[in-house]
C-alpha cells in the first residue's frame, strides 16, 4: 500500500511540474533539499543520543564534534537565512501535512484491522502477520516459468559456481 501511495505522490508532484510555472522544478528540486537537510540534522541528532547507549561489542564511534557541526550547518542551511525561496517552505509544508494525513488514515486502517505495532520483539498480529508472510513467502519462492528460468541460466552461463565452503563464508566470485 505504500508503494501505491508513493508512486500517487510521485505522479502528483511529475503532474505539478509539468503545469506549473517555469521555475516549478527549480522549487521542487530546493524543496527536496531543504526536507532532507531536516532529516540530516535529526540523524546527526540521534547521532548524539545514541551515543549514551554502551553497546558490550565494538563498534564505531563518531567525534562528539563531527554530529554538532552537522546540526548546525544542516539547521542553518534549513532557514530563511540562507536565502531559500518562500515557495519550498510552502511546498514542503504541503508534503509534510500530505504525510501527516497518510499516516493518519493508515493508523485508522491499522486500527480498524486490528493490527498493533509490535513491541519488544513481539508479533504484532499473529494471524494476519502469519498470512501476509505466507502469502509473501509463496510468491517468492514460486519458480518462474520455464522459459525465463533458460534465459536466466544462458546470461550467466561465463560466471563460474563457487564451492558450498566458499558460499558459507560470504566471499564473493573472483
Amino acid at each position: 500500500m505504500a508503494v501505491f501511495f508513493t508512486t500517487i505522490l510521485a505522479f502528483g508532484l511529475i503532474l505539478l511540474v509539468s503545469f506549473a510555472s517555469p521555475d516549478a522544478v527549480r522549487t521542487l528540486g530546493g524543496t527536496t533539499a531543504l526536507l532532507l537537510l531536516g532529516v540530516f540534522t535529526v540523524v546527526n541528532l540521534a547521532v548524539l543520543v545514541l551515543r549514551r547507549d554502551r553497546p558490550r561489542h565494538d563498534h564505531f564511534r563518531s567525534p562528539t564534534a563531527l554530529p554538532i557541526i552537522g546540526i548546525i550547518t544542516c539547521l542553518y542551511l534549513v532557514t530563511p537565512m540562507s536565502g531559500r525561496d518562500a515557495d519550498q517552505y510552502v511546498v514542503a509544508g504541503w508534503l509534510l501535512l500530505i504525510g501527516a494525513a497518510l499516516f493518519g488514515v493508515t493508523m485508522l486502517i491499522n486500527r480498524r484491522l486490528g493490527v498493533t505495532a509490535a513491541r519488544n520483539g513481539e508479533p504484532t498480529e499473529p494471524g494476519r502477520v502469519a498470512d501476509a508472510v505466507a502469502l509473501v513467502t509463496a510468491f517468492i519462492s514460486t519458480p518462474p516459468p520455464r522459459h525465463e528460468r533458460q534465459g536466466h541460466q544462458r546470461r550467466h552461463l561465463g560466471r563460474k559456481a563457487l564451492p558450498p565452503s566458499r558460499l558459507a563464508s560470504g566471499c564473493s566470485p573472483a
